[in-house]
């Protein structure tokens, strides 16, 4: 079979999105396409690729919390391929005009059930090796599980703000996703951010450089504060934007 990106497959609003998170666009996405025909060829159902990505990224986050160095490895690495198959299903229901509510359903799930893990897992995994710097190796183990448990909460919580301003002020022509953040510093400051702080941007390579080098308890550090910065920042902006509806 052979294949071109159309807009069918990957309308521009999603590519446009996408390259935001660098590592979603320009390394899941490429890897997607090429496996595409593959699943095409075996009839593998979206909603079937979806259930795979679930498993596969649960699989991933369990090895991490609670694995030895090559399982902690093996298990990043299974959360890369999470991320290939996430964007996989996507295409398979578009190119098969196959989208439908439950396949929508599992879409969000997945994303919500790895958001709870991602981080609470590396919590896990930095307890038991902290590694570079050294005086990290002196804080108490239960505070690196604390720390990646609160930043996935923090992802989290502040997905739930911005769901459930979508859902209130949807109709607004202002709180469309294309202007919200509108095209000034505080757009550029956004971007910016996504393309280094979630679960679909360079958090994944740079976990995957955290466990070769050690220093994973330095990445949950930065994370954590990272996320928490991010979602106060949210809850502020969208405060004071709300306000003015």
């Amino acid at each position: 079979m052979n294949f071109e990106i159309s807009p069918e497959i990957y309308p521009p609003e999603k590519e446009k999105a996408n390259k935001e998170t660098i590592w979603e666009h320009y390394f899941a996405r490429k890897i997607a396409f090429l496996i595409l025909p593959f699943f095409l060829k075996l009839k593998i159902s979206a909603n079937q690729v979806s259930i795979l990505s679930i498993i596969t990224g649960i699989v991933g986050a369990i090895l991490i919390a609670v694995g030895n160095f090559w399982q902690i490895l093996l298990g990043a690495i299974l959360l890369q391929i999470w991320l290939i198959l996430d964007k996989t299903d996507g295409f398979i229901a578009r190119y098969r005009k196959s989208i439908s509510s439950f396949g929508k359903f599992l879409e969000e799930l997945n994303g919500a059930v790895i958001a709870a893990l991602f981080f609470s897992s590396i919590g896990f995994a930095a307890s038991k090796f902290p590694g570079f710097p050294i005086s990290l190796q002196k804080i108490p183990s239960i505070y690196f599980v604390i720390f990646g448990i609160s930043t996935s909460f923090f992802v989290i919580f502040r997905q739930l703000i911005f769901n459930y301003f979508d859902a209130v002020f949807s109709k607004e022509e202002k709180t469309k996703s294309q202007t919200l953040f509108g095209e000034g510093f505080i757009s550029i400051f956004y971007k910016t951010i996504l393309k280094f702080s979630g679960i679909y941007s360079l958090a994944q390579p740079i976990l995957i450089l955290a466990i070769i080098f050690n220093f994973l308890g330095l990445y949950i550090l930065f994370y954590f504060f990272l996320q928490f910065l991010i979602m106060l920042s949210n809850i502020i902006f969208l405060s004071l934007k709300a306000s003015k509806l």
